[in-house]
């Protein structure tokens, strides 16, 4: 499985980051993306493409859905995901999203998760979450409590993830900084470590102490097009270490 990190980095289209969007007029994006990662110890690389659609109403109203196949260990998977976002009042925000793998041979059979923003303050945000998933040997359930606060044209955050699994419970943390330098462009850096359930095998799960470092974009071509990326490094224990990069286009209809 993915660490907390590379999925923050990684999310495309990201309901979180879009919600903080304030361009008013629906618009449907489609996006394309692809992600190559080496890992050592002579494992396999792992790939993955994805493609996928939003439609979003107002600043933090939006819907999407997108397809994901990759090949892991030396095994194909395919998985279906959509996901949610919608204003509860003016400073609540719920955002959900769900996904399925008909094969789930190294990805997850399916998972749930959801998560309320309250700006409790100008500018100041605070997310708290709860996600399941399920593997063919166990069950992950991962918390989420987070701080974000933004400033001019930048923002940070910090956040906590308690997660519960094989039996075990553990902690992971992160923060991240990000740069909004132009109209839909910006560049940002994350950290993180801690123990996660990390993903050893074809359908083997462990707790095993992670540590990342991811930096990611997003750049606009033009008006209606975008170019997101982003390269990352991830200690998974001493099973293996995973770096790679991410590159997607996103276009607005």
């Amino acid at each position: 499985m993915r660490s907390v990190l590379i999925a923050i980095a990684l999310a495309l289209p990201n309901l979180a980051a879009m919600a903080q969007d304030q361009t008013p007029q629906p618009q449907i994006r489609a996006a394309a993306s692809v992600e190559r990662s080496q890992l050592s110890g002579g494992l396999d690389d792992w790939t993955e493409y994805s493609v996928g659609l939003s439609r979003r109403s107002g600043p933090r109203d939006l819907m999407e859905a997108s397809l994901l196949e990759t090949r892991r260990f030396g095994i194909k998977d395919t998985q279906l995901s959509a996901g949610f976002s919608r204003p509860l009042s003016s400073a609540l925000t719920l955002s959900a999203d769900a996904s399925i793998s008909s094969t789930h041979r190294v990805l997850a059979q399916h998972a749930l998760g959801a998560v309320l923003q309250y700006e409790f303050a100008h500018a100041w945000l605070v997310h708290g979450g709860y996600r399941h998933t399920r593997y063919d040997n166990t069950n992950v359930q991962r918390g989420t409590i987070r701080l974000e606060h933004y400033f001019g044209n930048f923002s940070a955050s910090a956040g906590w993830y308690p997660v519960r699994a094989l039996g075990t419970r553990a902690d992971s943390f992160d923060a991240r900084a990000a740069w909004y330098y132009a109209q839909d462009s910006s560049v940002g850096i994350a950290v993180a470590r801690g123990d996660e359930a990390t993903q050893v095998g074809a359908g083997a799960i462990v707790m095993a102490p992670v540590r990342s470092v991811a930096i990611s974009g997003r750049h606009a071509l033009g008006p209606r097009l975008s170019l997101n990326w982003s390269l990352f490094r991830s200690e998974q224990g001493t099973f293996y270490t995973r770096k790679g990069f991410y590159a997607g286009v996103q276009a607005a209809f």
